[in-house]
């Protein structure tokens, strides 16, 4: 399962290709060297590590994100500008919340945030008349990602907002458990 990221053509001693490009948290792998995708090993600000994302939506939202980035810093360098005088963009972070879905016949499953390399995973909805289970994940105190089947589409919603940037473990319940009290 997974892809390794096809890094053998960079050459360049300076450039980090241990499991696909080492990017800063601006998408940068050096000045003038972007990337994006399955290919992009970058510091993520809000879970502060390197991650890498194999999903197509990543792939988008960091394209984007590199290319504004790049175009960012070839303005500050002098190197493009816009044309009505206005200023250009700043850099920004790219922290999206990592997502990802699978559906099993009828049946949606659903993650944000990270589950691997958690320390501390707990069931806080375990229904299975109603075929419905969520649970939390957490490293070193924090709630950094929810993995739910079988949930209505505004409960997964609410999820998101709780390990977008992670929050202590028992607020994290807290929340969980008023987004999902409806039922």
């Amino acid at each position: 399962i997974g892809s390794r990221p096809a890094v053998d053509w960079l050459t360049d001693p300076a450039l980090d290709t241990t499991d696909g490009l080492r990017c800063d948290a601006y998408c940068a792998a050096a000045p003038g060297i972007y990337a994006a995708g399955d290919v992009a090993r970058w510091d993520h600000p809000a879970h502060g590590r390197p991650l890498r994302f194999e999903h197509r939506m990543n792939a988008t939202e960091q394209g984007m994100a590199a290319a504004r980035n790049l175009l960012a810093e070839l303005a500050a360098d002098g190197l493009t500008g816009t044309e009505d005088g206005t200023p250009a963009q700043e850099r920004r972070p790219f922290a999206p919340v990592p997502y990802f879905w699978s559906d099993q016949y009828d049946l949606k499953i659903q993650a944000y945030g990270l589950t691997a390399g958690a320390d501390r995973v707990e069931t806080l909805i375990r229904d299975r008349a109603g075929r419905r289970i969520l649970a939390l994940y957490g490293r070193e105190g924090r709630a950094v990602g929810v993995l739910a089947a079988g949930l209505p589409p505004r409960q997964i919603r609410a999820l998101r907002a709780v390990v977008a940037d992670p929050l202590p473990w028992e607020e994290a319940r807290e929340r969980i458990a008023a987004a999902t009290a409806a039922g």
